[in-house]
């Protein structure tokens, strides 16, 4: 199980860290596999996070 950390700076990690444990809670009540389906959660955030990244450089 992953807790991922957002790479970019601002607020923007705290926004991540809690979407991704309100997922996680609804993910645990509703599912007895949860494990796996938090580690998808943890590559969605990650490739979003890397993405926001990406274009917050090309616009400097």
């Amino acid at each position: 199980m992953y807790f991922p950390i957002a790479k970019s700076s601002g607020i923007e990690p705290i926004a991540f860290a809690l979407e991704r444990l309100k997922n996680q809670a609804k993910i645990m009540k509703s599912n007895k596999d949860w494990i796996n389906d938090t580690d998808r959660l943890h590559e969605d955030i990650t490739k979003k996070t890397d993405k926001n990244l990406v274009v917050h450089l090309k616009k400097k």
